[in-house]
């Protein structure tokens, strides 16, 4: 929405929004020290492994009639993630298919 990047970050961190993957991972370059953006999101964990994780748990909520619409959100994107070949990247690269810049190799 054009929010300023850095601008977003101080107010997210002086309200509810703080949290630790914030201050940890934030998904764009220059704005957390961390950040896996600052180094073309080389991996602390993969695209790959997120995947499989929202597998299991999206299975499991399905044995238990757990709805998990959000689940299947995070899936679908994060599969959009892997078939453009990024499922060795740091899972942050999820961010690049909002901004509309995620390409086949890029």
């Amino acid at each position: 929405l054009g929010l300023d990047h850095e601008v977003f970050y101080q107010v997210a961190t002086a309200s509810s929004g703080d949290s630790w993957p914030l201050r940890t991972w934030y998904p764009f370059p220059g704005v957390v020290d961390t950040s896996p953006a600052n180094k073309d999101f080389q991996a602390t964990f993969t695209a790959d492994l997120a995947l499989k994780d929202i597998g299991l748990a999206l299975a499991a909520a399905e044995e238990t009639g757990t709805p998990l619409q959000v689940g299947s959100l995070v899936r679908d994107m994060l599969n959009h993630v892997v078939e453009a070949g990024h499922g060795g990247r740091d899972t942050s690269v999820i961010t690049k298919i909002v901004d509309g810049s995620l390409t086949e190799g890029n």
